[in-house]
């Protein structure tokens, strides 16, 4: 049973054009705490605007969206880094601007970093001296050290090789099952969405509007490797999905042909 008073957030008739060119219409959609949901489709279809006018990154101006939750963070594709401030300031940086003592905000700041496994030498280190994925740990770990009730996702694992993309996964889930994260994650990777998502909205282009929703029961740290693979074959057989990434059926027979070798 849903707690009282639990937060959310929720779009209602949520529109916008970027001067004539209409980018997003009509989305609806309500994101409970302690849920993810996903938003996925082909590039270009708006998915980075609905984020943003969600976060409250870009003002509205046709619709609404409903935000309760008390606090939320970002993780982006790109890390966003300081290039001035090493690893461990970089992670901390969220913190001096609430306001937090320096030696408090360092000590939760290398707490954070273990679960990202980022060790003593990294985060002496400035981000032109870091790997991407390096980079991507620290950006994970300014976001979480927050606490946040809500995180944002714009396509963070997207550049991560298949090892470091799971490694990161998997904390994600931990965060979600332990401390009822809420997470708006956008996507263009059916897979990802599986792995995280308890819904995923299928988003179409020109203009970006929901044309299907599918939803997961299965709790996320039940979801194996093969159940992740399984869905993901049975999503690609879908007339909306078909349709909205152009796919053509030889991909989805390839899907099929390896599920049943």
């Amino acid at each position: 049973m849903a707690r009282l008073n639990a937060a959310y957030l929720q779009a209602h008739q949520l529109s916008h054009s970027f001067g004539p060119n209409e980018i997003l219409r009509e989305i609806d959609f309500r994101l409970d705490q302690g849920k993810v949901v996903s938003v996925v489709g082909p590039s270009g279809g708006g998915k980075t605007t609905l984020l943003h006018l969600c976060a409250g990154l870009l003002d509205i101006t046709e619709g609404n969206v409903e935000n309760s939750f008390k606090s939320f963070a970002f993780a982006f594709q790109d890390p966003r880094l300081l290039p001035w401030q090493t690893a461990l300031d970089n992670i901390a940086f969220g913190l001096k601007a609430k306001g937090i003592a320096k030696q408090q905000r360092e000590q939760l700041a290398v707490a954070i970093s273990a679960e990202f496994g980022l060790e003593g030498d990294d985060l002496t280190k400035f981000p032109k001296d870091l790997s991407g994925g390096m980079r991507q740990r620290v950006s994970f770990a300014r976001a979480l050290v927050l606490q946040p009730e809500l995180l944002f996702l714009d396509e963070p694992f997207s550049a991560l090789d298949i090892g470091l993309k799971q490694e990161l996964q998997q904390i994600l889930i931990q965060q979600i099952t332990q401390k009822k994260l809420s997470i708006l994650f956008i996507t263009h990777d059916l897979m990802e969405a599986v792995r995280l998502s308890d819904q995923i909205l299928l988003l179409a282009a020109d203009p970006g509007r929901i044309v299907h929703t599918f939803t997961i029961d299965t709790p996320i740290d039940k979801r194996s490797e093969q159940f992740v693979y399984d869905e993901t074959a049975k999503l690609l057989t879908q007339p909306k999905i078909i349709e909205t990434f152009e796919l053509t059926m030889n991909l989805t027979s390839t899907l099929n042909r390896d599920k049943q070798t």
